[in-house]
């Protein structure tokens, strides 16, 4: 597929499709010297990358519930009554 390909069945820009293969090709999914194909992982590596892949999931999670504390501490410190702002 090209870029554009790409853009057309994601329904997203050029330059997010371009944006997308560079972090592709960064991960080491996709490698080539021209054009990129899809990188054949050993069992053991994709073993070592669904584990990374947990590990940033588990990581990710952890920040989520960390901004959703912070979120109901803020907004338990907002004042209540509406609209109404302090003058």
């Amino acid at each position: 597929m090209t870029r554009y390909d790409i853009g057309q069945h994601f329904d997203i820009g050029g330059k997010e499709a371009a944006a997308a293969v560079r972090q592709l090709i960064a991960e080491g999914l996709l490698v080539g010297p021209r054009g990129q194909y899809v990188n054949a992982f050993s069992p053991q590596q994709q073993r070592r990358r669904v584990k990374q892949l947990r590990e940033r999931a588990s990581q990710l999670r952890r920040e989520a519930l960390e901004l959703m504390r912070t979120a109901r501490e803020i907004e338990q410190e907002l004042p209540t009554g509406g609209d109404s702002q302090a003058t």
